[in-house]
């Protein structure tokens, strides 16, 4: 089983984000970005600072950050 830190991101203007953690889920649908984060904090700061980001999945085994345009459930 792949392990990962699943997070629902919300933006402000500011160049960090409130975060919800969420165990076990993908949130967000549409694949925007995918920058360079050795952190879920530093995912969080890159889905911050684009006004597009909505929501970031952050795989802690691949260390990939993977923004999102929503933040719809999609499940396990």
């Amino acid at each position: 089983m792949q392990s990962a830190i699943f997070l629902l991101a919300v933006p402000t203007s500011f160049a960090s984000c409130a975060l919800e953690r969420v165990s076990g889920r993908v949130l967000g649908t549409g694949h925007i970005a995918e920058p360079a984060a050795s952190s879920a904090d530093d995912c969080c700061a890159a889905c911050a600072a684009q006004s597009k980001c909505a929501a970031f999945t952050y795989a802690t085994d691949t260390k990939t950050c993977y923004l999102k345009d929503n933040a719809k459930d999609g499940g396990a």
